[in-house]
């Protein structure tokens, strides 16, 4: 699931607004569009819902790569934790603290950057400073439609743990 999809199923279930069926009913919709969900029947929704919760139900994070390539662009997750800009650092932490789920394409595309240099399995990537808002958002907007969204909550949970043994020795 694409992180797109799964901020807007996140958002529909904690929607105080509507009932449960009334939410059931436009996830239904979301993901299967107006006329297929005009034509559901109530055990079509309710199993649809069921494997959205199982998707979304706690367990353990996915293996992640550290280089992925989207759209013919090789991108690579910063190689260094300790070496990272600090403009990148506080970036990322201001946008946890703010919301993690609705900014989740935003630190991915911080994390991960453009590959500059690869030679056998060491690799560079673009330094954060150096790229324009532009290049930044673009990315964001990429990986908001193509990153899936349980490999990129892997790729933050290693980051901050990979910080927080860094930051105790």
């Amino acid at each position: 699931m694409k992180i797109k999809d799964a901020q807007y199923y996140l958002a529909a279930i904690r929607d105080k607004k509507y009932s449960d069926a009334e939410k059931e009913y436009k996830l239904y919709e979301y993901f299967n569009g107006e006329k297929k969900a005009k034509k559901a029947t109530l055990a079509q929704i309710k199993k649809h819902t069921a494997a959205l919760n199982v998707i979304f139900a706690d367990g353990e994070l996915p293996q992640f790569n550290r280089i992925i390539k989207i759209n013919k662009v090789k991108y690579g997750l910063d190689p260094s934790i300790k070496d990272m800009e600090g403009g990148a650092f506080f970036d990322l932490d201001k946008l946890v603290q703010d919301n993690i789920e609705l900014n989740l394409h935003k630190i991915i595309a911080i994390l991960y950057r453009p590959i500059t240099i690869k030679i056998g399995s060491r690799y560079e990537v673009k330094s954060y400073v150096d790229e324009s808002t532009a290049e930044l958002e673009e990315r964001e907007k990429i990986f908001l439609h193509e990153f899936n969204y349980h490999e990129a909550l892997g790729v933050v949970d290693f980051f901050w743990s990979s910080t927080l043994n860094y930051s105790k020795s």
